[in-house]
């Protein structure tokens, strides 16, 4: 892959949570036309190909895009009234109050809707092929990291300062979450989970940098070449853990325990187990992080845990969501829920439209039914199972390398996603989706070894 085509991923990721992650469509395109053109350039001069990650999860990919592509074509009336009788009722009784004749319609309530969805999804997936592939490339993993370091620290240096001044808005949007920890993002619970994906890479990156083959004496390791970037890599791990607690996101600060557990544990699994400076270098940060919270203080975060009707208004709208699952076994189409969901609230009583089930599984669940919902789940543990295979691989090829320990904290980063994603909706935020893809895609490659890396 061209050293430019690798720029440009870099800036790509390194850009897209800056504005409200990317929330907005009138920035999303942007980014989704600079993936495009990227892997165009890529495929172009063969550095990238379709059938190069295999025959996994790779293909689970395609059907689940050829699935919410079919959702999105005209169908004939008597097949639609066979994959979905509500959606084909519903257009009966409306050409007989419009009085016109009968025409072709999707299962998708909202093509337009729907097919932006889909482009957007496209989008991610080839990022992750991009970034599987750059992977490959000496040097690429290691700006990688170095860059989502950068990106993290700076988002949540930002969001102390937000939780420190409350008055603090979000380049200048001061509706919401004042006081809490949110970066760049307008939502805390989309921070909590960018940060949850990028901490665990940096992590991985600090412990590569430890020449672990050895047995080192303390005076030898503040000597080592590496340790003040070391000591910054720290320093920016812990900024990073505090501005996650005081986004005071319940389920992203359960994200980061539980991120925390599945580093350890990729880590056991793979043979490389974590020595005796590993613990006690996590000590001194735990201790470091009850200084700092003592200092700001944790009663808000303590008072938000016992909030519960949040949780049960979550509950109510779950509840209309699978009122909509069960009319349309088959989906609403990608983006649709949106659309539908006003028909169906019942439990969940507002004057004003939910646009997220609050559950990435569930509105996936609703969007492109029980087939999309069956490929794209089932791949993604396709990708975590092998993806720890690939990791204890990797360490039996290459032991102590910068592939192996980067493809440990990507890996956790999608355990902790993908625990939040139960809760919120992280991956309806496009620049969190590209990082989830990003993180794929790392983890996709973290098995194959270049020679110079063994």
């Amino acid at each position: 892959m061209m050293k430019v085509e690798r720029i440009a991923l870099l800036v790509i990721l390194g850009t897209a949570p800056v504005i409200f992650g990317a929330v907005q469509p009138w920035i999303w395109v942007w980014y989704v036309a600079a993936v495009f053109l990227t892997f165009l350039a890529a495929y172009w001069r063969k550095a990238v190909r379709f059938r190069d990650n295999g025959l996994g999860a790779v293909w689970v990919a395609y059907l689940f895009l050829a699935w919410t592509l079919f959702q999105i074509i005209p169908l004939p009336e008597g097949l639609l009234v066979q994959v979905s009788p509500y959606r084909a009722d519903l257009l009966d009784k409306a050409r007989d109050l419009a009085g016109v004749t009968d025409v072709w319609r999707s299962i998708a309530y909202g093509r337009r809707i729907a097919l932006q969805q889909w482009i957007l999804w496209l989008a991610a997936f080839l990022l992750a092929m991009l970034v599987a592939r750059a992977c490959q490339e000496r040097g690429f993993l290691t700006r990688l990291a170095a860059m989502l370091l950068v990106v993290g620290g700076l988002e949540a240096v930002y969001g102390l300062v937000q939780a420190m001044i409350p008055t603090t808005g979000v380049l200048g949007h001061t509706q919401y979450y004042l006081g809490d920890a949110r970066g760049t993002y307008i939502n805390r619970n989309h921070f909590a989970g960018m940060m949850e994906m990028i901490w665990p890479v940096g992590l991985g990156y600090l412990l590569s940098l430890s020449p672990w083959h050895e047995k080192l004496k303390l005076k030898h390791l503040i000597n080592a070449d590496d340790f003040n970037r070391q000591l910054l890599i720290a320093i920016a791990l812990v900024v990073m853990f505090l501005a996650q607690i005081f986004s005071r996101s319940r389920a992203g600060i359960g994200g980061l325990i539980l991120g925390f557990a599945a580093f350890v544990g990729a880590m056991t699994f793979s043979g490389a187990g974590l020595k005796k400076g590993f613990w006690i270098g996590t000590g001194v940060g735990v201790a470091l992080l009850g200084l700092y919270c003592a200092q700001i203080g944790l009663d808000n975060v303590i008072a938000r845990f016992m909030q519960l009707d949040e949780i049960n208004s979550r509950i109510d709208i779950w509840k209309d969501a699978w009122a909509i699952v069960a009319q349309h076994p088959w989906g609403v189409g990608p983006g649709n829920y949106q659309v539908v969901e006003p028909i169906f609230k019942v439990h969940f009583q507002s004057n004003t439209v939910t646009y997220h089930t609050h559950n990435d599984y569930l509105q996936l669940l609703v969007e492109t039914g029980w087939p999309g919902f069956l490929l794209l789940t089932s791949g993604f543990f396709y990708v975590l199972v092998r993806g720890l295979v690939r990791l204890r691989q990797s360490f039996k090829q290459a032991g102590y390398s910068t592939r192996f320990f980067v493809g440990a904290g990507a890996w956790s980063g999608l355990v902790s996603l993908a625990w939040h994603s139960y809760f919120d909706f992280n991956l309806q935020i496009p620049a969190n989706l590209f990082y989830f893809a990003m993180l794929v895609g790392v983890v996709c490659s973290s098995g194959r070894q270049r020679t110079e890396d063994r």
